[in-house]
């Protein structure tokens, strides 16, 4: 069967008292209600309509009901509720004696009222927004060969370039958990696999990471939809986004990214590559960027 989207269509015949509708004025705490009058087999069609709520065409397809807007002031942001009786009214014609009578009419008290805000989410005062953290990292660097050479070998001929162990460096990794983003932004893609080209902090970790050493890695990024129900109709439910979740990592390197380990005499000491073809210029194998904005969009709150 196909589905049928309805706005906010009341269609089933019906009809409205002469001293209805009475309302409340208190801010948001304002109410309407309704007396309304429908054919007592008609009563429970024209509840869904109200309130919301699914029903089948007479094609044999299914038909959504959003619910109806207060008729009486369209854009106030009061809505259909609740019902708060329903009574009987008039007995239909040739009812055989004897038996119980059918009514001929419905009388139905509606109430309408603010409908609430639905952010998509549930509220939360003390939600985490981000986290923090630094985790371990371990890299193996490889060594220079040609100024390496067996302690036990008294001739001059450097290492086997297969047998020169791998230097271990033990460093960090800045761990950043975000709920709540309010959307992406060109810096979080852009900025991936370039190092700080100035200092940033950590907002509250308490660490300052100089200017180098942070070099910013692809982030896992997700979104969910969900569908969510009306406050007021809950067997009506349509999609709804939610923000989306970031973890962020920056990996930590306190020699800095673009320095490398040399071997200089019975010291290892790190320096940066140099290019031979642009008269010395120092080679950045990892682009520097401003993380500034990085930063802003990562730790905003919404």
């Amino acid at each position: 069967m196909s589905i049928l989207v309805v706005s906010a269509n009341v269609t089933t015949s019906h009809s409205e008292d002469d001293d209805s509708p009475t309302e409340i004025i208190d801010g948001e705490n304002s109410t309407a209600h309704r007396v309304l009058r429908c054919a007592w087999n008609d009563r429970h069609r024209l509840i869904t309509q109200l309130l919301g709520g699914w029903s089948i065409s007479t094609g044999g397809g299914w038909i959504m009901h959003r619910g109806q807007e207060y008729p009486h002031a369209v854009g106030v942001g009061l809505y259909a509720s609740k019902i708060t009786g329903i009574k009987p009214e008039g007995k239909a014609q040739g009812t055989a004696e004897g038996t119980k009578t059918t009514p001929t009419h419905a009388i139905i008290d509606l109430d309408y009222a603010f409908a609430k805000r639905d952010s998509g989410e549930d509220e939360d005062e003390t939600e985490t927004l981000f986290s923090e953290r630094l985790e371990p990292l371990l890299q193996f660097l490889q060594l220079e060969p040609r100024s390496l050479k067996w302690e036990d070998t008294s001739d001059d001929e450097p290492i086997d370039p297969l047998s020169v162990p791998k230097l271990q460096v033990r460093s960090l990794v800045w761990a950043i958990d975000r709920e709540r983003l309010p959307g992406l932004t060109s810096a979080m893609v852009t900025t991936i696999g370039k190092v700080n080209s100035a200092a940033v902090e950590s907002p509250t970790l308490g660490v300052t990471f100089s200017a180098g050493t942070l070099l910013y890695e692809s982030p896992a990024l997700d979104r969910e939809w969900g569908m969510k129900a009306n406050p007021f109709w809950p067997q009506v439910k349509r999609p709804q986004p939610r923000s989306w979740t970031g973890a962020f990592r920056c990996a930590y390197q306190p020699e800095g990214w673009n320095k490398w380990p040399k071997v200089v005499g019975a010291a290892i000491v790190w320096t940066e590559f140099t290019d031979m073809h642009d008269d010395g210029a120092p080679l950045k194998v990892y682009p520097e960027a401003d993380f500034s904005q990085l930063m802003t969009d990562i730790f905003t709150a919404v």
